[in-house]
């Protein structure tokens, strides 16, 4: 979860918060972390 976070310019908090909205769908996690404003 922290290498995610970290992959993709976000906080843990926000991985979590993405998992729980779309599922452990790596690709899914990547476009929704994408459309997050940056960190």
């Amino acid at each position: 979860m922290n290498f995610f976070a970290l992959q993709n310019n976000i906080t843990p908090e926000q991985v979590r918060e993405l998992i729980r909205k779309h599922g452990n769908d790596r690709a899914a996690l990547t476009a929704a972390a994408k459309a997050l404003p940056a960190q």
